[in-house]
């Protein structure tokens, strides 16, 4: 009994481990593709990203889940998550050129504020008040983020990244 809580607690503690490291890759991401813009365009930039990751990740995958990988193709519904990420990830990278990636990442992470008024449109899942307070404040915090409490800031050189990354935001959200 005390070998099994034990095998919890390191399988836990990895778990964690693990997350981790996800989470400050997912965060240091922005900045290193603001580091390799200036040298490289978007597409070709993204393309070797994931045919990198690709090479190195798939032959594990294969490994420990292929019977779970072939059912997943044959879904029809991994396809339209694909596009969707895909779609985020260019734009984001498009719009990256011309916005920071402070403001990159602020702006593409509001697919966390889109994301309950998608599952509630599309999957019927309960929109409660909270729900919408939280969406309405935290558009508004980026609104002041973004136009740093000027509207007018609003129509500056880099409006157009903004408005892409808004297009990056509703594309996460319905790859979430």
């Amino acid at each position: 009994f005390k070998l099994k809580i034990m095998a919890q607690n390191i399988s836990l503690k990895r778990s964690y481990f693990f997350v981790t490291l996800a989470v400050i890759g997912w965060g240091l991401s922005t900045t290193f593709v603001e580091l390799g813009l200036p040298y490289i365009q978007a597409q070709p930039f993204l393309a070797i990203r994931f045919i990198v990751a690709t090479l190195i990740i798939t032959p594990f995958i294969f490994a420990t889940r292929k019977n779970e990988i072939i059912a997943l193709f044959k879904s029809r519904w991994i396809y339209s998550i694909a596009i969707f990420e895909t779609v985020g990830l260019i734009t984001q990278y498009i719009a990256q050129k011309t916005v920071s990636a402070g403001l990159t990442a602020l702006i593409s992470m509001m697919f966390i504020l889109i994301l309950p008024y998608l599952s509630y449109m599309f999957l019927s899942e309960q929109f409660k008040k909270n729900h919408g307070l939280s969406i309405v404040l935290g558009f508004i915090g980026v609104f002041f983020i973004v136009s740093e409490g000027e509207i007018s800031n609003l129509g500056r050189g880099d409006s157009i990244g903004i408005f892409i990354l808004l297009i990056t935001a509703v594309a996460y959200a319905f790859y979430q």
